[in-house]
Order: C-alpha cells, then structure tokens, then sequence
C-alpha cells in the first residue's frame, strides 16, 4: 500500500494512520475472510477515522507492531486520538483540504486551557453540548465535530457541535458579552455596519445576513491578526475607528479645534486616575489615549455607554481626568444644580453629569465637543458661550451688549501675551503664541471655576449661585487682571482718575480703578463705556464729557463754552498724517515726524490712519504726568497745570504738545513773545504763571479760553477789530507790553484789499500777507490789521527759528514782522515807493499824529 508522503513545506506528523493500516492488514491471517464478510461496516467511512474500531484492534489473540493508545495524552491533555490536531491534519494539510493557515499564522481560539468563571458551557439531557477532554480543558473537539449538523443548512458551517448564525455558537458560551441587549454593558451587537467598514471582511471580519456587528465582526477564531481573536490591530484605536470614524479626529489634533474628543494623543493636562486604571484602561504604545481608554467593549461599568468607570459619572466622569477643571462641580456653570427648574434640552447630555450639559464627547456642535448650538458671532470661541449667554437662552440674565470688551482680535503689537491669559487660534484651539492666538472669552474668564482665588464664598452655593465673576486672575482685584494686558494704564492708579480713591461711593470700590469707567460687559458706549450722560457728537469726546460737565463728577473741571475743537479733520487744519507719523512740509522737504498723539475714527476707535481730533488726542486719562520718566507720585491734592493733568505731552514750559500740530508756532519760543523771557511775573486769565501754562498758554487757552477766536487767555484791549483786540491785551496801556503800545493801531477803515491768496491769481510773486474781517477771521477782501503785517510766533521774518531768549530791541528785519522787504508787497500797489517808510514807521508817533 502506498503511503502518503506530504510536500516538503506542508506540516508533516509522525503518526501516520495509512502506514499502521497497512501493518495491521499483514498480520491478518488469510483464513479471517468469513469474518471479514460478515462485519463490513466497521471498515467502511468510520473506520477512515476511527481505526480502534475494527474487529483486528479488538483481538487478544495478536499484537500490532505499534502500540494501540485510543486516548493519548495531547499538549491539551487525554482525549481520543480521532479528536487530535494529527489527526484533524491527516487530511486538512492538503491532502484532502489544506486548513494549515488556520493555525500557521495569527492567533487562535485558546484550547488546553480551562473554562473561566465567565463561560457558561450549556448543557442538553444533562450533557455539555460542547464537551471537554478528560483534563476538563477545552480541545478543538470542544466546538468541532466531523459528523456535522445539518448537512444542508448552508447559512452555519457544517462541521460545529451547534448552529452558528450570526455568531449564536459564540454567545452559547460567552452570554456575558451578549450585546444584544446590551444587559450586561457590552458592546451592542445586529447594530448597522457602516460602508465604511466593509474593509474589515479582508481581514477575516464577518457580518450578520442582513449587514449587521455580531461577534465575528471584531473578533475571528482562527488565525486572527491581533491578541484577544481581534480581527485588526487597535492600539491606535484602529478597529474601533473602522466603524466609528466619526468619534475619531485627526491624529494629534486637540480638542479644542475637534468636536468630538481627542484620541491617539499624549495628555498634557489631563491624568488618568488609578481607578481607571485598575478597571482596565487601555493605552496606545507611546500611552496615547485611546479608545479603550475610557470604553470597555465587555463588562463595562456603565450600561449605555459603556465606560470603563461608573462612580464618577454623578458628578462627570470628565472631570475624574481633567482634575483641574473640577471647580465647574460647585458653581454656577453647573446647570444640574443651579438651573434645575430651567433644565429642557440638556435630558440627553445628563449621562455625563455637570460636563455634558456644554461638551458632547463624540459628536459635538463644534469646537471644544459644543454640545449646544451654535451661532456663528464672529469669533468662534465666544460663540459657544453666546449659545447660553443671550437673549432666549439659560443664561439670559448674563448676556453681553452692544459695547462690549472685542473678542477674536489680535493683541496690540505694544501688548505682550500673559501665561495666565490664553489666546485662541481662530478654530477654537488654545495657544500662546500671540501671532496665531486671538483674544476671546475664556482668555479672562474659566468657565470651570476661578483659578484665582480659592475661597468658596466665590463658588457657587444654594443662596448664591452666581458666586464670582470665573476670572482666570483678580476676583478680588480686578485691575490685577486688566493689567495683564492694559499694563500701559497702570499709572491710573492714585491719580484724579482713579474714582475709587476720589469718590465717596461703594459701587466705585467694587468696581475697582477700570471698572468705574469701563464695563467689560455691556458698557454705555463706545471704549465700553460705564458712566452716563454721554453727549452723542462727536463720539471722540463724549466719554470724557460724561464726567467733565455740569452737574456730573467733574464738573468742577469742565471745558467751557471756548475750548479747544474736537472732532474735527486734523486734515482740514493743514496738518497731514500717514501711518508713519505726521507730515511736516517745509518747504520742498517732506519728513515724517513719530508722535504719541492718537487720532480717531468718526466712531471714536482709535486708528493709526484715524483723522479726528478728540480728548484722547491731548490727553492720556490713565497716566497723570506727562512722561514715564517722572519718578513723582502723584498727590491727589495737587491742583494740575499744563505740566502734567492727564497731558500725552507736557506743554509746558516749551510747548511741546502745542508744537506737534502747530509746527509753525514754534519759533515763538525764547522770543519777546515768550512770557518767561519778557514777563515772567505775568499770569493769564486762568492765573496761571508761564511756567505752569506754557509758552503758547500764555496767549491761548485749551479750555475756558475768554473768547473763541485764537482760544484767547487774556483780557482783550481796545481795537477797531478783533484781531487788533487780542494783540492789545498786551500792547496797551498799564499792560506788560504798554512800551510797544501803538498811538493809532490801525489802518484807514474805509480800504479794503484782497488777500495775498486772490492777488496770487494775478501775479504768483505777490508776498504772503492775510486780510481780516471785523470779527478777527481772515478774509479774501477785508481789512488791514495787525497781524496783517506781524506774524506773532516768529520773530525774525524769513527765519523759521526760535528767538535768542533774550528781551531785544526789534528792526525791519525781526519785530515779529511777516516780511522783511515791501518787494511785491501789497502796500505797494496804493503807495508805490513810499511803501518803505510807511511800512517801517506805522507806528512811528510823528507819522501817526499826522496821518
């Protein structure tokens, strides 16, 4: 007889059935034919497999040449020889089938162990349909059987002790993991197979008939890829995310720009309690969080869910890892508690406690798992708490208004980003780069409970469930946290403006120094304006205006009825300005000059390419003294001049602040014009002294001025026009200028002639000299009066320069005169050649007394 000898690389076995039969056939005698006849059954089919049972093994009378041993002792331990692996493989190494793959590669369902306490093997008529081997181990005949079922059911395989239709062999024994009901927290089995996931048949994945997970679809009996029979690798979560890729982000992704939670990525600030770990969290190779991380597909502790944890979901299982937002438990934001009575569509995030009334783990609305909806305000961040803080929604009563503190804005390039106070890209993510990060709600507020501060009287409690303000720094100092950012507006404190130590009231201390003037939410107007009586026009000075007048908390220091113009186009004065700075023409030379003073829009926003005047132009409300190097501390008692009060640049002694926009004005510096070089005793209407006003604050008042035209400061002389008036308050009689007091100051007052603007339509050459109206403004046709002749802020004519800080005598070529020659001069076309000695001698006695 031939006997079989297997390829060269299939598996080969050292029992070899063919060759015994063919050892026991020889000794057979020849006179057993009669017998042989007579029991032809036992050799036929069972016989192939079950040799003991011929008639020549039952023999006492022989021996055969190998040793009959019907129950040997396997690796699974003793049971039939039919029921072995070498026998099984007798024919599936190819001889018949080749089955070898099965058990060459990948793992396998465990045999030569022992049931665990979990497998319930049924039983029929007291009888374990799926039996064990004599060492009560399970053995491939545990669940396998050559004699088969049914050997027509074509939807079970035919060679299994009982039928397995959508893996109901599996859940005979294991009804633990029975997730058909779910009773037992397991993963839910005949749920829908997403198309995604028709991949997995590749790798050996089986589905129920009509498309649907059963226990095949994770896990394959033999020859599975992975440990526990998984049918693919998930330490990455990668099986999990075959089904469920809508719970899984892009790897290394945050959750701050996903909306659903973070997996295969290292934790930062979250730390995974030991009760997970004792329960069986799972990690990625590198302790990713994974799925298993907070899930477990069997026995897990919660029933819908099925997480790894159940104690901690009364208070929110997010909270057991991100211990540090555990302050959400006792306050406000806790809407379980401190809205109850309010609760109306948060019924399916309450699985997940305190946390799942805002964050929906898998399947969020959008950035940070939002679990409620979303409008799109701009910034996206600030959208998601706008979808509780506004009108209609839980937190009404806590909505933000028109004014309000700008969210998803850029920090200032002069403002440096704070560690405590985080920025948001614009998808939603936390960041400290001040490049990419935006400046929106949580950047000031911790929704989950005040880092700063660790009294419980700020939390939340039954009687007061509105604790603190959720201030990531200064909710007992509030300026410590708009200092973070505003740290050019410390120096307010324990000046004028700082309310809190200049008025008598208990809002204004609980406000803190910003808050009596800025609301952060719902301010008044524009710069989040918290004070009333705000005037509508021009926006650039009605803030200040809400103090600085009648009957409000400034109103000793109001403006006046003459007072410096605001809201004006800094552009209509003849004064240009780029973003680089302002623009002084000089004649064919143009140059950029950096200044400090702010311009604003027509809304009153501060704008580098602004192009109103407005209080904020001048002035720095927050900063007392005019520089950063004066080292005083300001004295609440101290009366201010033009030295200091809020002044961006101080205008005294030299005018520095007049100078920046009257650039032409400064040459009147340590000229006769100059009070502390002439007059140092003087004071103007406001009795202030040219130290305390400055040299242009002599002549000319900011605020309070006598009269409108030139914002004049001192007492008017006589004069037949108003021009002529403002030079004799000076140049007059018992005043400080009386020796430069002019007999007869004025031209005839019956001629008129035009101004050097019209003449030059005729002639280009004509000399640049104004004419005046009876009210002191230029005119195109009008009169001739003293500053006709005189330009009062330079003294020597043609000479853009400042005086010698001496009291000189004056010539023809100095004395404040606009020309030094009569050269295309207007006098000219009435005197002709004379013209010179007139125009030198105007206020010459002789030529006045006989004129």
């Amino acid at each position: 007889m031939h006997i079989y000898q297997p390829h060269p690389n299939r598996l080969t076995y050292t029992f070899a059935w063919p060759a015994l039969l063919q050892t026991v056939l020889i000794l057979i005698p020849m006179s057993m034919d009669a017998y042989a006849a007579r029991v032809v059954a036992e050799k036929r089919e069972c016989a192939t497999c079950h040799i003991a049972w011929m008639a020549e093994f039952k023999r006492d009378d022989v021996i055969t040449l190998i040793p009959n041993n019907p129950r040997p002792h396997e690796k699974t331990g003793r049971q039939d020889i039919v029921s072995t692996e070498r026998m099984c493989f007798s024919c599936h190494d190819g001889f018949v089938l080749d089955s070898r793959f099965l058990w060459q590669q990948g793992h396998n369902h465990p045999v030569g162990v022992k049931p665990s306490d979990k497998v319930k093997i049924p039983t029929e008529e007291g009888k374990m349909i799926f039996p064990l081997n004599d060492a009560g181990n399970i053995y491939c005949g545990t669940c396998h059987s050559a004699h088969g079922i049914e050997w027509g059911d074509e939807l079970s395989p035919v060679f299994l002790r009982a039928r397995n239709i959508d893996s109901s062999l599996c859940i005979m024994c294991h009804g633990d993991r029975d997730g058909a009901t779910n009773a037992r927290h397991n993963h839910p089995l005949m749920e829908e197979v997403p198309p995604e996931a028709q991949h997995l048949q590749k790798h050996g994945a089986r589905f129920s008939q009509d498309n649907k997970v059963i226990c095949q679809s994770c896990h394959r009996v033999h020859s599975a890829e992975e440990n526990k029979l998984l049918v693919k690798n998930n330490r990455g979560s990668q099986l999990c995310s075959s089904c469920h890729s809508d719970k899984i982000p892009q790897a290394g992704s945050s959750s701050g720009i996903q909306f659903t939670h973070p997996v295969n990525t290292i934790p930062k600030s979250a730390t995974l309690p030991n009760l997970f770990i004792k329960a069986g969290s799972k990690f990625g190779p590198g302790r990713e969080i994974i799925c298993e991380t907070c899930h477990q597909i069997h026995h897990a502790a919660s029933e819908k869910l099925i997480l790894i944890e159940q104690a901690s979901l009364a208070e929110g299982i997010c909270v057991t890892c991100h211990k540090d937002k555990r302050g959400i438990l006792n306050n406000g934001h806790n809407v379980f508690v401190s809205r109850n009575k309010q609760m109306t569509d948060f019924n399916s995030s309450q699985i997940l406690g305190a946390c799942g009334a805002c964050h929906n783990i898998h399947g969020g609305n959008g950035p940070k798992m939002w679990a409620r909806k979303i409008d799109n305000y701009g910034d996206r961040t600030a959208s998601l708490c706008l979808s509780c803080h506004k009108k209609g929604h839980l937190a009404e009563e806590f909505t933000i208004g028109k004014y309000s503190h700008p969210v998803g804005k850029a920090l200032p390039e002069d403002v440096d980003a704070s560690a405590e106070l985080p920025l948001f890209t614009s998808s939603g993510e936390r960041t400290a780069s001040k490049k990419h990060g935006r400046v929106s709600c949580p950047t000031c507020h911790d929704i989950h409970g005040p880092q700063s501060s660790g009294k419980t009287s700020l939390f939340f409690s039954s009687d007061k469930k509105d604790g603190g303000k959720y201030l990531r720094v200064g909710e007992q100092d509030r300026l410590s946290l708009c200092k973070n950012c505003h740290q050019d507006k410390w120096s307010i404190s324990d000046t004028k403006h700082d309310i809190e130590e200049s008025a008598d009231s208990a809002k204004s201390s609980a406000l803190g120094v910003c808050g009596n003037c800025h609301l952060v939410h719902n301010g008044l107007g524009p710069r989040i304006w918290a004070r009333n009586n705000i005037s509508e026009d021009p926006v650039s000075a009605n803030l200040c205006l809400s103090c600085h007048s009648k009957g409000s908390l400034a109103e000793d220091k109001t403006v006046g009825d003459h007072s410096h113009p605001i809201g004006i186009s800094i552009e209509g004065a003849g004064i240009q300005v780029t973003n680089d700075g302002w623009i002084d023409n000089n004649g064919d030379s143009v140059k950029s000059i950096p200044t400090t003073l702010p311009l604003y829009d027509k809304n009153g926003h501060q704008q580098k390419d602004g192009e109103l005047l407005g209080c904020g132009t001048c002035h720095d409300p927050h900063r007392w003294y005019a520089t950063d190097t004066d080292s005083s501390v300001p004295n609440m008692e101290e009366e201010g001049d033009s030295r200091n009060s809020f002044l961006r640049k101080a205008a005294a002694p030299d005018g520095q602040l007049c100078s920046l926009c009257h650039r032409s004005k400064a040459t009147i510096r340590a000229t006769d014009h100059d009070m502390a070089v002439t007059a140092p005793e003087t004071s103007n209407s406001l009795d202030a002294n040219p130290t305390q006003s400055g040299v242009c604050g002599q002549c000319h008042a900011v605020h309070n001025a006598n009269q409108e035209l030139a914002l004049w400061a001192r007492k008017p002389g006589p004069g037949r026009d108003v021009a002529e008036k403002l030079c004799r308050s000076c140049h007059n009689k018992g005043e400080i200028a009386q020796d430069k007091d002019p007999q007869k100051a004025h031209h005839p007052s019956y001629v008129r002639a035009w101004s050097s603007e019209l003449r030059k339509s005729i002639n280009p050459d004509v000399a640049t000299i104004p004419m005046f109206s009876n009210n002191g403004q230029q005119s195109e046709v009008g009169f001739i009066s003293c500053p006709t002749c005189h330009n009062a802020h330079q003294w020597q004519a043609g000479k853009a320069e400042i005086g010698s800080g001496k009291n000189e005598e004056g010539d023809v070529l100095s004395s404040f005169l606009r020309l030094h020659s009569t050269e295309r001069f207007i006098c000219a076309d009435c005197h002709g050649l004379d013209s010179i000695f007139r125009y030198k001698y105007f206020h010459g006695a002789s030529r006045q007394t006989t004129q």
